[in-house]
C-alpha cells in the first residue's frame, strides 16, 4: 500500500472529533428539547467520530477496543431492527436506517482487522497488513458510504441523513400519535440544521470509506 501523507490522516482523525463533538451536542439537544426523531444517529456519529479518530491517529484512541466492538455490533441491530419495522410500515424502500446499519458493520469490521493507526507512533510503517479480510466486502462498503453522501448532498430533503424523506425534521414542529412538538430557540435551530446533519453524515462516510480502501 502507498503511504497518503501523515497531515491527511491527522486532518481525518480532527474531522472524526467534530463529527463526535457535534453527534454529541445534538444528543444533548434532543434530550433537551424532547425531539423525537434522530438520536440514535447523533449516538452512532458521536461513537463512530470517536473511534475513527483513533484508527487515523495514535494516541486518540479511546477506550477497549472489545467494548467499541459491542457498541457497534449492538447499533447494527439496532439500525437493521429500526429498517425493518420501517419497510413495514411504509412498505418496500430503503430505510436511511440501512445505511447507519452499514456503518456499523464497517464499524465493526474495521476494530476487528485494523490493529495499528495509520498516523502517530506506527507513522513509518502506515496501516498494518491485513490478510484475512475480504477486498471485495470492503470495495462494497466504501461504494455504500460513498453513494449515501453522494445521495445526500444531491436529495432536495435536507436532514435525510438523520431522520429520513418520511419524516419531518427535528428542527420544525411535529405531530401526530409518534411525535412530540418540538420548540428550539434561534442557536438551536442553526446547531441542529437539517444541512449541518447531513454535512456530518457525509463527512463520516468519506472517512470510513477512505478507511476501508486503506484496509486493502
Amino acid at each position: 500500500m502507498t503511504a497518503s501523507p501523515a497531515w491527511l490522516y491527522y486532518a481525518f482523525g480532527v474531522v472524526m472529533i467534530v463529527v463526535a463533538a457535534y453527534g454529541a451536542v445534538l444528543l444533548a439537544l434532543g434530550v433537551s428539547t424532547r425531539r423525537p426523531y434522530g438520536w440514535d444517529v447523533d449516538v452512532a456519529h458521536a461513537f463512530m467520530g470517536v473511534a475513527m479518530a483513533g484508527m487515523f491517529v495514535s494516541g486518540w484512541s479511546l477506550g477497549p477496543r472489545d467494548g467499541w466492538k459491542l457498541a457497534f455490533a449492538g447499533l447494527a441491530v439496532w439500525f437493521l431492527v429500526r429498517s425493518a419495522r420501517s419497510i413495514r410500515r411504509f412498505g418496500l424502500h430503503v430505510p436511511h436506517e440501512s445505511i447507519h446499519a452499514v456503518m456499523s458493520f464497517a464499524m465493526l469490521l474495521m476494530l476487528w482487522f485494523v490493529v495499528a493507526p495509520v498516523a502517530g507512533r506506527s507513522m513509518s510503517m502506515g496501516l498494518a497488513s491485513i490478510t484475512r479480510i475480504d477486498p471485495g466486502l470492503t470495495l462494497v462498503l466504501a461504494f455504500l458510504l460513498l453513494g449515501s453522501a453522494v445521495f445526500t448532498l444531491a436529495s432536495p430533503v435536507k436532514g435525510i441523513s438523520h431522520h429520513g424523506s418520511r419524516l419531518q425534521s427535528a428542527v420544525r414542529t411535529t405531530t401526530g400519535a409518534d411525535a412530540a412538538p418540538v420548540l428550539l430557540s434561534g442557536i438551536e435551530r442553526v446547531i441542529a440544521a437539517p444541512l449541518l446533519e447531513d454535512v456530518s453524515h457525509v463527512a463520516m462516510c468519506i472517512a470510513m470509506a477512505f478507511m476501508l480502501i486503506l484496509m486493502n
